[in-house]
């Protein structure tokens, strides 16, 4: 069977954990003065492009704000900025179609890198390079599932190229209108339930099932994988059911990376701790822009 290619931020407060330390010595010692000596605050764009041959150009383009400003998410929205992407094969400019969403119809390729430039009034000129990596090469070698069966194996090869790469897999059903994910289980040790653990080969994690499953090459770097994997589905000839293998460009896989550290950072319930910085490759303001490419493989048994 062969394989076909499908389409599948959070910004913390950077200052939350200062201001309340400095409310707990104000509750301590209400006489003393405190100077909480906050940053001089510099506006900046936030740029958000996730770059794939599946999907047509878009860029989300938001204002960073004081930790003291109470503003809604969608206030947050930068429009009527320039907005540019440059490659081999010129350049073109977005359209501000949805007030700080914009957009072109032409689509990224494979293997390509990419220059965003971002120019607003009020702002410093950002810029970003990014990087639409090659989609996984997959070759299928079992598929054993059948209609009347819950759990079902699925095993295919990965051809991962020289130099450091990174992955993600899911299984997915669409039923109607409505995709919706699968737990699958694998015993094979470079898959990880969060990007946070990947290449962490000192990491004492034993788990075996996942929703994702993220891994890097660090295993098997420039050579050929085989993947096995239990897949806990109710096959049904109505709906569609795929196995969807992602490549992932660096600045990509840091940014998912990163936010996993927020997320463990604001689930500690240290308000003390030093947070952690969501990681950014734009030059002159704040956020990512990088790129992903989908390879799929139908699940449904033999005709």
């Amino acid at each position: 069977m062969g394989t076909k290619c499908v389409c599948s931020a959070r910004l913390g407060r950077r200052f939350a954990p200062l201001l309340i330390a400095a409310a707990i010595v104000m509750v301590i010692g209400c006489e003393t003065e405190v100077d909480v000596g906050l940053e001089e605050f510099e506006p900046r764009l936030v740029a958000f492009g996730f770059i794939s041959p599946d999907s047509t150009w878009s860029i989300l383009l938001l204002r960073n704000a004081t930790v003291t400003e109470p503003v809604a998410p969608l206030a947050l929205l930068l429009p009527g900025a320039q907005v540019a992407v440059s490659g081999k094969h010129g350049r073109i400019v977005l359209e501000d179609r949805f007030g700080g969403f914009y957009r072109h119809n032409s689509l990224p390729e494979v293997g390509e890198t990419y220059v965003l430039e971002v120019q607003a009034n009020g702002y410093p000129d950002a810029s970003a390079e990014g990087y639409v990596p090659m989609r996984p090469s997959l070759e299928l070698t079992l598929m054993d599932v059948d209609y009347d069966r819950y759990t079902h194996r699925i095993e295919f090869m990965l051809d991962d190229p020289v130099g450091q790469n990174f992955y993600r897999l899911g299984v997915y059903s669409k039923f109607g209108d409505e995709w919706s994910s699968h737990w699958f289980s694998s015993t094979d040790p470079a898959i990880k339930y969060s990007p946070d653990l990947v290449g962490v080969s000192s990491y004492d994690d034993y788990r075996t099932s996942f929703e994702v499953g993220w891994f890097g090459d660090e295993l098997f770097e420039g050579k050929r994988r085989t993947i096995a994997l239990d897949v806990d589905v109710e096959l049904r000839p109505s709906k569609r059911t795929v196995l969807v293998v992602a490549s992932m460009s660096k600045d990509y896989f840091e940014y998912h990376r990163s936010l996993e550290h927020q997320y463990q950072y604001w689930s500690t319930g240290d308000p003390l701790a030093s947070p952690v910085d969501v990681y950014s490759n734009v030059a002159g303001g704040y956020g990512v822009f990088g790129g992903y490419a989908n390879s799929i493989i139908e699940v449904r048994p033999e005709e």
